[in-house]
């Protein structure tokens, strides 16, 4: 598992970065030539502790939201004959069950938690591990995946050394210039997320990994605007929702209590998730507005 950034040196550049804010827990830099942010921790930690045990049941939660987003991102590359494809982070799988219909599809995850979740969901070969398999693969996937690297050069180069001749890297992170970005300020930059990139910042990361032509446009989800206007009540449902996380995975012998546990909790998930699509099909048409003007959430890269 990768440590996180103890100093402030730009991962693209090394130059030093400017201090932007300071939270609890990490400071944010940012490197002008480069166009980026990156979070600076304090302490020497691996990356998995930035992340909460409930990211399996969280997700897992609402298969409906899992679905239409995986059905979204495919859209993107159904276009391309069918081949090998490897999903970095793929979680608990719902975009690999959705690709194998037209791909020949492999996952990989550092959770064994997700890979199991994934390998019942998708019914595809899914992969524990940090490091990228041996095998070469014609497309190469990471969902929100990339902005959590502490070395996003060196995971791209590597992805880079598994592509086939004419092989092709399909990434989707958060836009720092995004509405998205703008409408939460200081709350946009996550503990979680070790860099924070715009169109230029990425393209010149996916330069140095050695990727020639690179195709970045913005994408966008309606149903952000639903989590946004909510976000007050669903801020006060992750408080109250502590204890039940941490009686959930701390009381695991009480299965009884756990399953109850867990049942509230996926019906609150599930009546948010389809909020967000509801929100996303009335919402299309600005949506669309949005992401063509380069303001979209989400950086969409096919690079080669």
């Amino acid at each position: 598992m990768s440590s996180l950034r103890t100093y402030n040196q730009c991962p693209l550049c090394g130059l030093s970065g400017e201090l932007q804010r300071s939270y609890a827990g990490y400071d944010l830099y940012f490197c002008r030539p480069c166009d980026l942010g990156f979070n600076v921790y304090p302490e020497r930690a691996t990356v998995d502790k930035l992340f909460a045990d409930q990211y399996i049941d969280s997700v897992n939660a609402s298969p409906w939201l899992q679905r239409y987003v995986a059905r979204h991102r495919l859209a993107t590359i159904l276009k391309f004959a069918p081949c090998r494809m490897l999903e970095t982070g793929c979680g608990t799988g719902y975009f690999l069950r959705e690709a194998a219909r037209h791909f020949s599809v492999t996952g990989l995850d550092n959770s064994s938690a997700a890979v199991k979740a994934a390998s019942r969901i998708a019914g595809v070969s899914v992969v524990l591990g940090e490091a990228l398999p041996d095998n070469s693969f014609d497309m190469i996937c990471g969902f929100h995946v990339f902005e959590h690297l502490t070395d996003p050069v060196a995971f791209a180069r590597s992805c880079r050394e598994h592509l086939s001749a004419r092989g092709m890297l399909y990434l989707r992170l958060p836009n720092r210039e995004s509405w998205w970005a703008g409408l939460r300020g200081k709350d946009f930059y996550l503990m979680g997320h070790c860099s924070h990139f715009s169109p230029v910042s990425l393209r010149r990361c996916l330069e140095l990994a050695g990727f020639e032509k690179i195709n970045i446009w913005t994408d966008s989800f309606g149903g952000r605007w639903f989590v946004s206007l909510t976000q007050p009540i669903w801020s006060l449902g992750s408080a109250a929702a502590k204890p039940i996380n941490k009686r959930v995975y701390n009381n695991s012998n009480k299965g009884n209590q756990k399953n109850n546990l867990l049942s509230i909790k996926q019906k609150v998930l599930s009546c948010m998730h389809a909020g967000q699509i509801t929100t996303d099909f009335a919402l299309r048409p600005v949506w669309r507005y949005v992401a063509a003007r380069g303001r979209g959430e989400e950086l969409v890269v096919l690079a080669s």
